[in-house]
């Protein structure tokens, strides 16, 4: 009688335990914890999760990423990947809380992805870069930099005996948080 007593309870812990670990990633959108071991401040640093279609859907019907002072922070779901990204700081031997919560996000990058006939740029604030559409001769894929002056700068060229055989360049992601060019 004990014996049973003790494997009903087990049965009754663990189906309790699952439903609420189901439900729990059903109905809420996540949270993050980030902790510093190493005594280094963390500051402005890319994170990036993998999250599962269920929560990618929770976060498509529109939620914001609030940091533990309760300011929103900028984050940007790639649905094909099943990535988020977000930027996150740590104080040394620190601790920070990311929460989503429902609502419209309201926080505004400065990253920009802008395609024109010969460029395509990737620019932020502070600096951009330039990469061309096509190639042609000595010339490679990088046009030019934009120094936090306002100034253009550098560029690239190719120094191979061997002409390019192909060359395609194309925008993967626009942000707010990641751009990325293939």
């Amino acid at each position: 009688m004990l014996g049973e007593m003790k494997m009903m309870k087990i049965k009754l812990g663990f189906m309790l335990a699952t439903t609420i670990a189901v439900n729990a990633l059903a109905a809420e959108l996540p949270s993050y914890e980030l902790r510093d071991w190493l005594n280094h401040e963390w500051r402005n640093e890319l994170v990036t999760y993998a999250v599962t279609p269920e929560v990618a859907a929770k976060l498509k019907e529109g939620a914001q990423l609030r940091d533990s002072e309760g300011q929103e922070v900028a984050w940007q779901l790639e649905p094909d990947s099943g990535r988020l990204h977000f930027i996150a700081s740590v104080a040394p031997l620190g601790k920070s809380v990311y929460k989503f919560a429902a609502g419209k996000p309201m926080v505004v990058s400065d990253l920009r992805v802008s395609e024109e006939e010969q460029y395509i740029e990737l620019a932020n604030g502070k600096t951009a870069v330039r990469l061309r559409r096509l190639l042609s001769a000595d010339v490679g894929p990088v046009a030019g930099w934009r120094l936090a002056s306002g100034r253009w700068c550098g560029g690239s060229t190719f120094t191979a005996a061997l002409p390019v055989a192909a060359y395609e360049v194309s925008v993967e992601a626009r942000g707010p948080v990641v751009a990325r060019v293939k």
